[in-house]
């Protein structure tokens, strides 16, 4: 029996696992905002250009938000995860929607091998095998060191046209063809080398092979900004087709790429251009790192050129996978009218 004034504190009702796990759910929801509110930034401060490669994690990671806060009757949350979900759709999403305007064309096909190879990657190997399994023209290889130029000597009597410059760091570069490389230069870039060179096809291509710094820290972001500010005033002066192919070290959803491809008169060889295409090429061990898989490594070309196929090679051991894409080219006679 309660005596007069006495309070009765009714027991607090007892917490589901549901309604935990939405708690807990509500705290990550917070901490996966701040990136996303970094994203406007990314032309302004470096931390901010890292938050650009996982648009695709950021809208799936909204979607998910989005439908548990719905399932668990919360519209503040479920309104508040949806709207960035539309947000990142529509904002940093844009680029990657667009549709590349690429031209069709019955010209000379070119099959291009692109791979960072990984400095400290010892399985030769498999990379040695995908060049036989997908029978390239021509390859763009990354962080070649004299261990990786030995291995692409094995390729010498099938690529008998090529460049190879190893270095101890990160940074070597080596561009090998099955057909005959006219203007061939190498220059360096911020310490960094890069080539350019004609490939002699039916109808000759400027192709360039690039690996600008990671633009982690203040520096090297603005070296890499410097690198791809310069590649697209030399593809928007090139009077061929052009074809860049290389680890750019730079998303789809960057500001930078979209300035690129504007530019330099370039499109990507990503057709569809969704953000939800399983095409991420770093980091890529599958497990854990999947999840995180971004698209870094590029092959960008001319509206002259049209890409026929496009596809990500097999695991070779090292950090990125290889991209494979087959180009055709404009034929001679669309060649001699635009001269």
């Amino acid at each position: 029996m309660t005596e007069p004034g006495e309070q009765v504190l009714a027991a607090a009702p007892a917490r589901t696992g549901f309604a935990y796990a939405v708690d807990r759910l509500k705290l990550l929801a917070a901490a996966a905002a701040v990136p996303v509110a970094l994203l406007p930034f990314a032309r302004l401060h470096w931390v901010a250009d890292l938050a650009t490669p996982f648009v695709p994690q950021y809208l799936f990671a909204a979607a998910v938000f989005t439908a548990v806060f719905a399932a668990a009757g919360d519209r503040r949350w479920r309104n508040g995860a949806g709207l960035v979900f539309v947000a990142v759709a529509l904002l940093w999403g844009r680029p990657a929607f667009a549709p590349t305007g690429v031209a069709e064309t019955d010209g000379p096909r070119v099959r291009l091998l692109s791979t960072n190879v990984l400095t400290s990657n010892r399985d030769g190997g498999a990379f040695l095998d995908l060049v036989r399994r997908s029978q390239p023209d021509v390859i763009v290889a990354l962080e070649v060191d004299r261990r990786w130029a030995a291995t692409l000597e094995g390729l010498a009597a099938e690529y008998p046209f090529r460049r190879v410059v190893p270095r101890d760091d990160n940074f070597g570069i080596a561009l090998l063809s099955r057909y005959e490389l006219a203007d061939l230069t190498t220059v360096m870039h911020d310490g960094v080398p890069v080539i350019r060179a004609t490939v002699e096809t039916a109808t000759p291509f400027t192709l360039f092979a690039r690996h600008p710094l990671p633009p982690v820290g203040a520096e090297n972001w603005r070296s890499r900004n410097r690198h791809l500010e310069d590649l697209a005033v030399e593809t928007a002066a090139a009077d061929c087709p052009v074809v860049v192919a290389g680890d750019l070290n730079l998303p789809p959803w960057s500001p930078f790429f979209r300035d690129l491809l504007r530019e330099g008169r370039l499109c990507d060889s990503r057709r569809s251009l969704s953000v939800f295409d399983a095409d991420g090429t770093w980091p890529a061990p599958l497990w854990p790192f999947w999840p995180l898989r971004t698209p870094i490594d590029h092959v960008l070309h001319t509206r002259d050129v049209a890409t026929v196929s496009r596809r990500l090679g097999a695991d070779i051991g090292s950090d990125h996978l290889p991209v494979l894409v087959e180009l055709a080219l404009p034929g001679p006679v669309e060649a001699g009218q635009a001269e």
